[in-house]
């Protein structure tokens, strides 16, 4: 009987954290899979989000030796447009062997459909060069998309910037008096760290989850935490 109850928390903790994912043909019964978010599926967001995506480009099976960490800033300009920058840090503690290389991936940052690309940093045209690549931007599954190419040779980082302005009705409902975001992580990774910094022009009342205390009382939330699973951020002025 211990055993069961010991798989059975092995079996919920892998679906929760996305190492496994269930689909089934019965419309019902996936209906429920997805509300329990045992689907892999693109979910909604009713205000901000956030979710990279790497795809492996011919590196072997080099993706077991890359550390990654996610860093998301939100601010208002001076010209009072909200404005993002996520980026993703990208550490190869590898070497060349039969089976690790350096680390090639399309990146791909699902936002908020209708957010504006301002700029790539990062990004590569190849293995090496210096010539930054191009950034594609589309809308996929109810949300705009930006994607680009990087490389990172063993023993060496790179980081992978995307700023973008988000859209209008994001910073309406911040001067409204309220902000949420969903993080949602890849499915099959491992916890990447994950750092806020969003500042806001109205001094903060309430956030779930909290801060540490010391950084209580003023516009700016700053928090690290991971991608074990995904992670919702509700705030309010």
């Amino acid at each position: 009987m211990n055993q069961w109850v010991e798989l059975f928390g092995i079996l919920q903790k892998n679906l929760g954290e996305k190492q496994m994912l269930l689909a089934f043909h019965d419309a019902l019964l996936q209906e429920e899979i997805n509300r329990q978010n045992w689907g892999g599926q693109v979910r909604g967001a009713s205000m901000d989000y956030l979710m990279f995506i790497d795809a492996n480009m011919a590196a072997l099976k080099t993706d077991q030796y890359v550390k990654r960490a996610v860093n998301y800033q939100i601010g208002f300009n001076n010209k009072g447009d909200l404005v993002a920058r996520a980026s993703m840090n990208y550490k190869n503690t590898g070497t060349f062997t039969w089976k690790s290389t350096r680390y090639r991936t399309y990146t791909r940052l699902y936002v908020p459909e209708g957010s504006q690309l301002i700029r790539t940093e990062g990004s590569m045209s190849a293995d090496k060069s210096v010539v930054a690549g191009k950034t594609d931007v589309y809308n996929e599954l109810g949300k705009t998309v930006f994607g680009a190419f990087i490389s990172i040779e063993p023993g060496k980082s790179g980081t992978l910037t995307f700023e973008y302005q988000l859209p209008e009705k994001i910073k309406e409902l911040i001067l409204d008096g309220h902000y949420s975001l969903l993080a949602q992580k890849q499915a099959g990774t491992d916890g990447h760290t994950f750092a806020l910094s969003l500042n806001f022009p109205e001094k903060i009342t309430s956030a779930v989850p909290a801060e540490e205390k010391s950084e209580w009382g003023n516009s700016s939330y700053k928090l690290v935490t991971d991608l074990t699973v995904d992670r919702e951020f509700k705030i309010g002025f």
